[in-house]
């Protein structure tokens, strides 16, 4: 028999803290890189929306380096945006373990790794850190 392991939550006292530099160069390299990504978040956000039916993002729910909820974004790439009435419709046709069919533009994202830049919003907010 194996072993079992769980996550919980680290008292505040166990905690990582981040020190305040960087906190400042993940707001400094966020800020940048997101001047420089907007235009082709632009541009990919139209061809999600384009693409198929449902929001540009999809929001994850996940923890952050201190045990707190965080939601992290990403732009969607499957047929429909998740947690919709058409999302349950689907799912009962496909099967409820079944996965939801990739679009054309959400292969290009994934391929490239690009279904992340939203994420340069949570950094930039402090929801996650470079360092």
């Amino acid at each position: 028999m194996g072993h079992v392991h769980t996550l919980t939550p680290a008292r505040a006292s166990q905690r990582p803290r981040r020190t305040p530099g960087a906190r400042v160069l993940d707001v400094l390299a966020g800020t940048l890189l997101l001047v420089l990504a907007l235009p082709l978040m632009a541009v990919f956000a139209l061809a999600v929306r384009r693409g198929s039916n449902g929001p540009v993002l999809h929001r994850e729910r996940s923890f952050d380096g201190r045990g707190e909820a965080v939601e992290l974004l990403s732009f969607r790439t499957t047929l429909d945006g998740g947690g919709t009435a058409s999302h349950e419709r689907l799912r009962a046709v496909i099967g409820a373990g079944a996965k939801l069919p990739v679009t054309r533009v959400g292969r290009l994202l994934r391929r490239t790794g690009f279904e992340r830049l939203p994420r340069l919003f949570n950094l930039v907010a402090g929801h996650v850190s470079l360092f």
